[in-house]
């Protein structure tokens, strides 16, 4: 049935959609890194003194001002070094993006704060400590890879975004919520994680046509 599904919808023609980042949309995942780096800072900062002997040695340090100031640079180049590197963790991923949308499946390009042209598969990639997946199913053509568009059972229209499912019928969670907030898979599955798409409202009324012909579209939660 989901065979003939898919080839019922072959005349279809391709959808095309851009979407630019927007900072004021993510400022409170922008604040929840910058809060994140703090912690991290201080906790960090609290160990550096100690190691330092900052503690211990006060005076000694009050009567040797070179070695003090030596020490408290020492301690802002790694505050600063630690705050760059939590934030840009936080930032990394994709940023702006164009998908193109086809019977071939999905496949585009994307750019963030530190890549400027790089495969949109790639930006979807899950890094573990011993291994490395892709969460969707992914097929190559011509030597052009594709996600497949049967990686999906359904979507919704959320907002200014389209999310398409993992499943039929998605499941109301905490993860899922902060998935719909802030694009973020850190508290899903591998084998759970949706792919969101925004972009301007006459896009997403192609998209969402051009999906609608090949998956069920449901409430979003």
């Amino acid at each position: 049935m989901e065979d003939s599904f898919y080839q019922e919808s072959d005349s279809l023609d391709s959808v095309t959609v851009n979407c630019k980042y927007n900072y004021g949309k993510n400022f409170e995942l922008i604040l929840l890194c910058l809060v994140f780096s703090v912690i991290v800072i201080t906790i960090t900062g609290a160990y550096i003194f100690a190691m330092m002997g900052m503690f211990g040695d006060y005076f000694y340090a009050i009567a040797h001002p070179i070695q003090r100031w030596n020490d408290m640079c020492m301690l802002v180049f790694l505050c600063v070094l630690l705050f760059a590197t939590s934030l840009g963790i936080c930032m990394d991923g994709i940023g702006s993006y164009t998908l193109v949308f086809d019977n071939d499946g999905i496949t585009g390009t994307y750019s963030n704060w530190a890549i400027s042209n790089g495969n949109f598969i790639d930006a979807i990639t899950v890094r573990t400590k011993y291994t490395r997946y892709t969460i969707f199913d992914v097929y190559s053509i011509e030597g052009n890879r594709y996600i497949s568009l049967k990686s999906f059972q359904s979507f919704s229209r959320y907002k200014d975004c389209i999310i398409l499912w993992r499943t039929r019928h998605p499941e109301d969670s905490l993860g899922m919520r902060f998935f719909l907030r802030y694009n973020s898979w850190g508290l899903l599955s591998k084998d759970s994680c949706p792919l969101r798409v925004c972009c301007t409202r006459s896009e997403l009324t192609n998209l969402q046509d051009f999906l609608s012909r090949r998956l069920p579209q449901v409430e979003p939660l």
